[in-house]
């Protein structure tokens, strides 16, 4: 097993637009997030994923206040959260 999984957000055309990292810290599995919210910006994988590390290590996320965060993205992010709870054997699960 690996201590990351990570899962890319995709729009209507299957297009990446964001990215959720999640990564067992301990027993706490800790997700990270990185979203593309401008239409005219493109979306890198790459950077997206550093992102979304970075807010783990950091602890927060400086995009959005977590209630924001949650609401918008509720779907994908209750599947990925789920997905982690399954794949890391852990109910502790902290979104950043």
């Amino acid at each position: 097993m690996n201590n990351v999984l990570v899962e890319y957000l995709r729009d209507e055309n299957n297009e990446p637009h964001g990215c959720l990292v999640g990564r067992l810290i301990g027993d706490t599995v800790v997700i990270g997030v990185s979203v593309c919210h401008n239409g005219m910006d493109q979306f890198s994988k790459t950077r997206g994923r550093e992102i979304a590390e970075g807010r783990i290590k950091a602890g927060r996320s400086s995009a959005w206040r977590k209630e924001d965060l949650k609401v918008a993205l509720s779907g994908p992010l209750n599947t990925f959260r789920s997905r982690c709870e399954r794949y890391f054997k852990s109910d502790k699960v902290e979104v950043v």
